[in-house]
């Protein structure tokens, strides 16, 4: 006959077995739960083959394809901020980024079509600009420079008795001016360019300001000083005179003449400015055994500096063929900059609102003081066989 229990130990026991019920239920839910998420997630894969399959069929045959990409109709519907705008009455303002697709031609499925890779701009080349690097630049917050430039110099300095008078000598000086001149360019371009391409900005960027340094640099060497143009140092500069006579002079012998007779201003010369292709022409010189005149460390084989008579020599395009300028270019001349180059875009140049165009201006302004003109020299012939 079983024992006899008492109330408080059948609470007890019911308790034990329902706390072992409510368990095995909670496991029995959980794993459920679990392969109800699994048929889930197969259901939506096998959904999304069947749907592969049937647009396959709809097109050329099958086969493989890149699937189409959700249209700008569906980014609207689908963006996050037009479900709160339609939730919110239809009322205010809503702005979406929608992602950009790529033009195809008429009748071609976005499906069908392979993304290309897009591989950068291949800018063309640009010449080194160097003339600049060798003048004092300095920074102006006015629009005209005026200086002192001496002219003449007669020194009577001499020993002195005591009690006589000393002799005087005297001092040439002439006041000169330079005003800031502006140098500057624009292009237009399509909006889109610059929102789809950064590279594309960057190069516009680099070409507008190259252009400007370009043209700088031909104005310092050769500006006539006409209307807004800078007056350069080749029209200031003295013409070649050969100091002495140099027997079967060369082209190299020409430039060391231009070199003394532009010392004799008695500034250190510390540049000699010429083509590139003079520059080629003249360190592939040879003697009469067809030795190269550059010497054994030059030729095919060798390396030289770029110097001339231990004086540096800068090859530039912006000079004229056959022709030469050497003087004392850091003390001799300065660049004084009112505004250093400036790029600046605006969408509101004459009708680019209604184009969906932009305006890229680039510009620059500066002066140029040559203050001492004697202590440069121009050779407007280097020789036979060196001129373009």
């Amino acid at each position: 006959m079983p024992a006899i229990r008492t109330t408080e130990e059948i609470v007890a026991a019911i308790d034990t077995e329902f706390a072992k019920f409510s368990a095995a239920l909670k496991d029995n839910s959980a794993a459920l739960e679990a392969n109800g998420a699994s048929m889930a997630q197969l259901q939506s894969r096998m959904l999304g083959v069947e749907q592969a399959i049937a647009a396959a069929n709809r097109g050329s045959g099958g086969g493989m394809f890149t699937p189409r990409s959700s249209t700008w109709g569906a980014q609207v519907l689908e963006h996050e901020r037009f479900k709160s705008f339609l939730a919110n009455g239809h009322s205010g303002k809503v702005s979406l980024n929608i992602k950009a697709e790529i033009t195809v031609p008429s009748g071609t499925e976005q499906r069908d079509l392979v993304m290309p890779q897009r591989d950068g701009i291949a800018p063309l080349g640009q010449q080194l600009l160097t003339v600049r690097d060798l003048l004092t630049v300095i920074p102006t917050t006015s629009n005209k420079i005026d200086f002192l430039q001496q002219t003449s110099r007669d020194l009577r300095a001499a020993g002195v008795a005591d009690g006589a008078e000393k002799p005087e000598s005297d001092i040439g000086l002439a006041l000169k001016e330079s005003s800031v001149r502006t140098i500057a360019h624009w292009v237009g371009c399509p909006k889109q360019s610059l929102d789809d391409l950064p590279e594309l900005s960057a190069l516009i960027d680099s070409e507008l300001v190259f252009g400007l340094r370009r043209e700088e640099e031909a104005q310092i060497l050769a500006g006539d000083g006409t209307d807004q143009n800078l007056l350069g140092i080749i029209p200031q500069a003295l013409p070649f005179s050969a100091p002495f006579v140099v027997a079967d002079e060369n082209p190299l012998d020409r430039i060391l003449l231009g070199i003394l007779q532009a010392a004799q201003a008695r500034l250190p010369i510390d540049a000699v400015v010429v083509n590139d292709l003079t520059w080629g022409q003249l360190i592939s010189l040879k003697d009469g055994e067809q030795r190269y005149l550059s010497g054994s460390g030059g030729g095919p084989f060798g390396s030289i500096g770029n110097q001339l008579w231990q004086v540096r020599a800068i090859p530039t395009p912006g000079m004229e063929r056959g022709t030469a300028l050497c003087g004392a270019f850091k003390m001799g001349a300065r660049i004084h900059d009112r505004q250093t180059p400036t790029v600046e875009i605006s969408t509101e140049d004459r009708d680019n609102f209604i184009k969906n165009m932009v305006t890229i201006r680039a510009e620059e302004r500066l002066a140029l003081t040559v203050r001492q003109p004697d202590s440069f020299v121009y050779i407007d012939q280097l020789g036979d066989g060196l001129s373009g």
